[in-house]
C-alpha cells in the first residue's frame, strides 16, 4: 500500500489575506476647490459659469469631505470607499485635462498626511498631487475589500479587487515620476512624503500583485488544479512577495514602515513582521505544492526533499509573525502539520519506495506562471465619470485654446476661399455664354426652330473630333486606370 501525503489545501491563510497586509490610509485636510474652480471659470469665460458647471464643483467638495472623514477601513466601507475614491480620481483627471499645469491656476492646496508617519505633512497646489494622494487610498480600500472578499471564500473577487489596487499604484508611480525627474522638476523629490517615493509605489504594486497571484493559488486549490500547475502559480507569489519585501524590509525603508515609539511604547514592526511571515509562507506553499506534483510523478526522494524545505520554511513564517498574534498560532498550527506530514512522508520513502533524497540545492528551480497585471483606473471608468469634464466646455488649456482658434480661423479662410473662387467661376461662366449668346440664342431659335450660325459651327467642331462617344471612351479609359491604380 503506498501512503503519499495528501494535497496541501492552505484553507483561510490569514497572514497573507487578513489584517497582515493592509495598508494604513493618507489624511488629509479641507480644501475649497470648488469655490476656486467656479472662480477661475468665470475669470476665464468673462461669465457665470452654468448650473451644470456649479453643481459639478459643488459635489467635488462633497465627495473629497465625506472622503476625507474616513480615519480607518472596515468589513462596511471598504468596498463603498474604494468606489467613491476611484470615481473622484477620474472626475479630478477629467478635470486636470481642461486645466494648464495640472490646475495649478486654481490656487488651491492640498494637504495630505504621510500612511505610516502621520505626523509629516506635505502640501502641493495642483490636481496631479491631490490624484496621487487619492489613488493611494483607493489601493488601500480595494486592499482591505479583498481581504474581506477572500475571508468570504470569493477569491475570484479579491483577485481582481487586488489587480485595480495595484493598477492604483502603478498609475500613482507614472505620475510623480514625470514631476520629479528633469534639471527642473514640478515637484521637488525631497518634498515628497515617503510614501509616495517611486520604491515604495513600485513595491506597495508587487505587494497587491503578490497577493492576487495568492488569490489566484487558492483559487486554483479550489478548483481542483493540478499540482504541478499550482506549484508554478505559488512560486509566481512567492517571487512577488520577495521583490515587494526587499524594498520594504531594506535599510532605506525598514525604519520608516516601523511605528515609532514613545516613553511609555515601544517601536511596532508588525507590519513588516506580517510582510516577512507572508513572504516565507508563500515560499513554502511552493515547496509543498512541488512536493505534491513530485509524489503524483511518483517521485518520492523529491517529495522529501520539497517537504523539508517547507517546514523549514514554515517555521520561519511562524518566527517572523509578530509574538502572540493570531497570524503567529495560525503560523505555528500549519508548520506543526506540515512537519508531521513530512515526518509521514520519510517513514514512508525509508520503508516502503526507498527513493533517493536529493539535498535542496540539488532540486530544479520552480518554474514560476504570471497570471496578474495591474488593472489601471482608467480600465474601470464609467461613462458618466468620463462625461464629468463637459460640466466644463469653456474650460480649455491654454495651448489647446490656441490650437481652435488657429483651426477655426484657417476653416473660415478656406470658406472665404471657396467663396471668391466660386464667384469668379460663375462670372467666367456667364461670359463664356455670352459669348455664345446664350441662353438668348436657344430663346430666339423657339421660333425658327435654327441655331444661330456660331453655335452650329462650336457644335460641328466637337462632332468632327468624336463628339459625345469619344469622351465617354475617354472616361471609360480613365475609369479602368482608376480601379487599375487603386487595385
Amino acid at each position: 500500500a503506498t501512503a503519499r501525503a495528501p494535497p496541501p489545501r492552505h484553507k483561510g491563510l490569514p497572514p497573507l489575506m487578513s489584517a497582515s497586509i493592509i495598508l494604513p490610509l493618507k489624511g488629509t485636510k479641507p480644501a475649497e476647490l470648488s469655490n476656486a474652480l467656479l472662480s477661475y471659470y468665470a475669470d476665464v469665460t468673462k461669465s457665470r459659469p452654468p448650473e451644470a458647471a456649479a453643481a459639478a464643483a459643488r459635489t467635488l467638495d462633497q465627495v473629497r469631505e465625506r472622503l476625507s472623514s474616513i480615519k480607518a477601513l472596515s468589513d462596511t466601507t471598504a468596498d463603498a470607499a474604494a468606489t467613491e475614491l476611484l470615481a473622484y480620481e477620474r472626475q479630478l483627471a477629467a478635470l486636470a485635462r481642461r486645466l494648464d499645469n495640472a490646475g495649478a491656476a486654481l490656487n488651491v492646496r492640498f494637504i495630505w498626511r504621510d500612511a505610516f508617519r502621520p505626523k509629516q505633512k506635505v502640501e502641493k497646489g495642483d490636481l496631479d498631487w491631490e490624484r496621487v494622494c487619492t489613488l493611494f487610498n483607493a489601493a488601500a480600500a480595494l486592499g482591505y475589500a479583498a481581504s474581506r472578499a477572500f475571508r468570504r471564500g470569493a477569491q475570484a473577487d479579491a483577485f481582481k479587487q487586488l489587480q485595480r489596487a495595484a493598477g492604483c499604484f502603478a498609475a500613482a508611480h507614472d505620475m510623480v515620476r514625470p514631476a520629479i525627474w528633469g534639471l527642473d522638476p514640478r515637484w521637488e523629490p525631497a518634498s515628497l512624503s515617503p510614501d509616495l517615493g517611486l520604491e515604495m509605489l513600485s513595491a506597495l504594486r508587487d505587494l497587491m500583485l503578490a497577493q492576487a497571484q495568492h488569490a489566484f493559488h487558492q483559487k486554483a486549490v479550489d478548483e481542483g488544479t493540478s499540482p504541478s500547475v499550482r506549484a508554478k502559480l505559488a512560486e509566481q507569489a512567492a517571487l512577488l512577495f520577495g521583490a515587494a519585501l526587499r524594498t520594504l524590509d531594506s535599510q532605506e525603508l525598514r525604519d520608516y514602515v516601523t511605528e515609532e515609539g514613545s516613553l511609555f511604547k515601544p517601536a511596532d514592526d508588525s507590519w513588516l513582521r506580517r510582510l516577512r511571515a507572508a513572504e516565507a509562507r508563500a515560499r513554502a506553499i511552493a515547496q509543498e505544492e512541488a512536493a505534491a506534483a513530485a509524489a503524483a510523478d511518483s517521485s518520492y526522494g523529491a517529495q522529501v526533499a520539497r517537504l523539508r524545505l517547507a517546514s523549514g520554511l514554515m517555521r520561519r513564517a511562524a518566527a517572523a509573525a509578530p509574538d502572540g498574534s493570531p497570524e503567529r498560532r495560525s503560523l505555528e498550527d500549519e508548520s506543526s502539520s506540515l512537519s508531521q506530514r513530512t515526518r509521514q512522508a520519510e517513514q514512508d520513502n525509508a520503508t516502503i519506495y526507498q527513493d533517493p533524497v536529493p539535498s535542496a540545492g540539488a532540486l530544479p528551480r520552480l518554474e514560476p506562471k504570471l497570471f496578474v497585471k495591474p488593472i489601471r483606473p482608467e480600465d474601470g471608468v464609467s461613462s458618466a465619470q468620463a462625461a464629468y469634464a463637459d460640466a466644463f466646455p469653456a474650460l480649455l488649456p491654454a495651448a489647446t485654446a490656441a490650437a481652435v482658434t488657429q483651426f477655426h480661423g484657417e476653416v473660415h479662410a478656406k470658406l472665404h476661399d471657396l467663396s471668391t473662387r466660386t464667384t469668379s467661376d460663375a462670372e467666367k461662366a456667364q461670359k463664356a455664354l455670352a459669348e455664345l449668346e446664350l441662353p438668348q440664342a436657344l430663346e430666339a431659335c423657339e421660333a425658327d426652330k435654327r441655331l444661330p450660325a456660331r453655335l452650329v459651327r462650336a457644335i460641328a467642331k466637337a462632332q468632327a473630333t468624336g463628339g459625345v462617344g469619344v469622351l465617354e471612351e475617354l472616361l471609360s479609359a480613365c475609369t479602368a486606370l482608376e480601379k487599375e491604380a487603386v487595385g
